[in-house]
């Protein structure tokens, strides 16, 4: 269980990552749909969550300084969230204070029982993540499984006057496919289903219900699916669907999905007829909501009637329908690019270039025939601290100091730091601070040394007033 827990990690933080970015992306979507409600047509409004589909399917995108992702936080940019929240605490850190065996400590034990108890649950957290993919899998594989079961049992439609219609229909959208008909009780509105080879379904006796008019707009409806890919659309909202489950914000994302592709479907259908014809086409999808009602929602399935709730947007869209001009066209593509531009691009991360030149040798002022190690370059690139058994020292290994005026100009001889810091232990391993006022190093002592030592080999700091001072 451990190591199939640690085989999942990769992939579960890579998926709590692509999650955040797809909220931060949804919430951007639904401001741009807001803002520009009345100017943006209605399927470019369905063209923007075509970029939520491509952030969480890409594993791979190109970093950019104009990313949006920039303004997370660099801990969230990095990744290993999952490693973040399930590294234990240091005993030796604060925690130590924490549970200390006093008081405090007793006041601090459902702290620890709730660190402890959410410590656990991250842990176990990509199993658990498992574990909902692979029930909710099953749950849409078995259901568009059952349906295709029914649906192939069924005879294909051979009423001439209604396949005659459907050709006119296709011929008007420009769709050469080959589609059967099957009228079947096992579903309650037109749909769209099936993957490889498409059909569309029609509850029994809405031939007889519906009037040539009608059943032409339900065709052309189901066409403008077919055109636009809807079925492999929902395939892939699905997939994610399931791998994002703990994700509620992605559930309404996906939900905002299906009723705007409705509208854009509706919208295909008035821009490919003729302008009279939007009132006889809000009236078909009245018409069948009160004879019909919605199927079940599955990801091989493209319908009509998605939902009730949205009926007053989709009517008032089609009574106020107006083909999108030219300018709006351009405009809507800008538009589009620019937001790609920012959401399809990762975070920018500086990385070092590390690829180095030929070595350079300091030269004999600073090196010889002596050891030098442990070199330390100040913050301004002006004074040189190594150690070195070179003549001249106070011990075996001793702390020396070079200088130079410029960055541009040569190292000046070395110079023992003296008495204050070297000794007859080795002195070695300098670290100058940023201000240049603290040295910090170590000594390796084989006898009596400065009093204060804990071991043979302690770590030492002194200080100066100035950078000028000695």
């Amino acid at each position: 269980m451990g190591t199939l827990t640690m085989q999942l990690r990769p992939l579960f933080d890579w998926l709590l990552w692509a999650s955040i970015q797809g909220s931060v992306l949804i919430i951007l979507i639904v401001l741009v749909q807001i803002i520009l409600r009345g100017k943006l047509g209605i399927r470019w409004h369905y063209l923007l969550w075509v970029l939520l589909l491509i952030r969480l399917t890409v594993p791979y995108l190109p970093e950019s300084k104009m990313s949006i992702f920039n303004l997370l936080p660099k801990s969230l940019q990095q990744g290993r969230i999952i490693e973040t929240f399930s590294e234990p605490q240091n005993d030796f850190g604060m925690d130590f204070y924490l549970y200390a065996e006093s008081e405090e400590a007793q006041d601090a034990t459902p702290q620890k029982n709730f660190k402890t108890f959410f410590t656990k649950f991250v842990n176990i957290s990509p199993l658990l993540w498992l574990l909902g993919v692979l029930t909710l899998a099953v749950y849409v594989c078995a259901g568009n499984f059952h349906l295709w079961r029914l649906v192939t049992r069924e005879r294909p439609l051979t009423d001439h006057r209604i396949l005659d219609l459907l050709e006119d229909c296709k011929s008007e959208m420009g769709i050469r496919t080959i589609l059967g008909v099957v009228t079947t009780d096992k579903v309650k509105s037109p749909a769209l289903f099936g993957f490889v080879r498409p059909r569309l379904l029609l509850p029994a006796g809405i031939i007889e219900a519906l009037s040539p008019k009608e059943l032409r707009h339900v065709f052309l409806h189901e066409l403008a699916h077919l055109k636009r890919h809807d079925i492999y659309i929902g395939y892939l909202s699905s997939l994610l669907q399931v791998l994002h489950w703990f994700n509620p914000i992605l559930w309404l994302a996906f939900y905002r999905i299906r009723t705007d592709r409705e509208l854009a479907c509706d919208a295909l259908v008035l821009a490919q007829t003729h302008s009279s014809e939007s009132k006889d086409y809000g009236q078909t999808i009245v018409s069948l909501l009160e004879r019909f009602s919605r199927s079940q929602r599955l990801p091989a399935m493209a319908g009509i009637l998605e939902t009730k709730t949205q009926l007053k947007r989709r009517i008032k869209m089609i009574a106020k329908f107006k083909k999108t001009s030219r300018k709006q066209w351009t405009g809507a593509m800008l538009l589009l690019a620019a937001l790609a531009c920012v959401v399809l691009t990762n975070a920018y991360v500086a990385k070092a270039d590390f690829v180095f030149g030929e070595p350079t040798n300091l030269g004999p002022t600073i090196n010889g025939s002596d050891e030098v190690l442990g070199v330390c370059l100040s913050y301004d690139r002006l004074e040189l601290y190594f150690c070195s058994d070179r003549p001249g020292g106070y011990g075996g290994y001793d702390l020396w100091m070079s200088t130079r005026p410029t960055i541009d100009d040569d190292w000046s001889a070395p110079m023992n730091l003296g008495p204050n810091v070297n000794s007859q232990s080795d002195c070695m391993a300098p670290s100058i601070s940023t201000d240049g006022l603290t040295l910090y190093f170590s000594d390796y002592d084989y006898g009596p040394y400065l009093p204060g030592g804990f071991d043979s080999t302690d770590i030492w700091m002194v200080t100066r007033e100035t950078k000028d001072s000695t």
